[in-house]
């Protein structure tokens, strides 16, 4: 016996075609695959770099102008710890990466931006879970830091908080600048693109939180190791939420938190770095 059809409805359904002065539209994609969004994330870590070496090059000529004779190793290394140079680089990078990752998630004709890049705010509950989370991990890793006799503020921090001439600029870059670069960046566009691929969420949160860890070169292999877990806890915060905005929250907070350690613990003297 067949299953009869519906009346109302033809066997088969023609495609709309466009009527007299109007368009075809496209039909909707997903995000980009795991290979051009690496391919176009390779684009914007090369702008990223870009931008740190056209600062540090400028930074360092203006250096050896203003103290003559140094070599320009010297130069060089006063630059690397000089948190005037630190920030502006930081500041800098903020329009190029955000720009870049709003540009070619738009080239994408699949999710709408604000879905492609997490532009959305999480629920109240989960803004406030996934930060009392970011509190334990930040608590448990000064004690852990403290336990195995390591400085809570990493020597090359306090350096740059040292050499650093207006400090609000520090302030500026640690927590607002670098937080929203280094997010839209990881959690934003990586994060979709690879999520939706065959990698899948989990294995997105991993890979991202070791490629952000990578970034952190001037830090030693305890501190990326930090970063690393730091970074898994805010790649799932990102999974779970679907928001980038709670990942700019988050990354801020701990950003403050190193921050308001280096000022205090600079202040009260228990940090003494020789000025570069």
């Amino acid at each position: 016996m067949s299953t009869p059809r519906h009346p109302e409805l033809p066997a088969f359904v023609p495609p709309l075609l466009p009527g007299p002065g109007e368009t075809a539209v496209p039909p909707l994609r997903g995000p980009w695959g795991f290979w051009p969004t690496a391919g176009w994330g390779a684009i914007i870590g090369c702008a990223y770099l870009g931008v740190q070496i056209l600062v540090t090059i400028v930074s360092v000529i203006a250096y050896g102008v203003l103290h003559h004779g140094q070599s320009l190793r010297s130069a060089g290394a006063a630059i690397a710890v000089n948190g005037s140079v630190v920030s502006m680089a930081a500041i800098l990078t903020v329009p190029v990466v955000v720009g870049l990752c709003l540009l070619f998630a738009r080239l994408r004709n699949g999710p709408k931006l604000g879905d492609y890049l997490g532009l959305r705010w999480p629920t109240a509950g989960a803004f406030v879970g996934w930060c009392l989370a970011l509190v334990v991990l930040i608590v448990a890793s000064d004690c852990l830091t403290s336990a195995l006799g390591r400085p809570i503020v990493p020597e090359v921090m306090a350096q740059i908080y040292r050499n650093t001439a207006f400090k609000p600029s520090i302030w500026v870059a640690m927590v607002l600048a670098a937080p929203l670069a280094e997010e839209f960046f990881f959690r934003g566009f990586l994060f979709q693109g690879w999520s939706q691929s065959p990698l899948g969420g989990p294995g997105t949160v991993c890979l991202t939180a070791a490629l952000w860890a990578m970034m952190h070169l001037q830090y030693d292999a305890y501190g990326m190791a930090t970063v690393f877990i730091g970074g898994l806890l805010v790649g799932a915060a990102r999974l779970k939420s679907g928001s980038m905005l709670l990942c700019v929250v988050m990354h801020a907070t701990m950003n403050l938190v190193a921050t308001l350690e280096m000022a205090i613990f600079f202040g009260s003297g228990l940090i003494r770095v020789n000025p570069l």
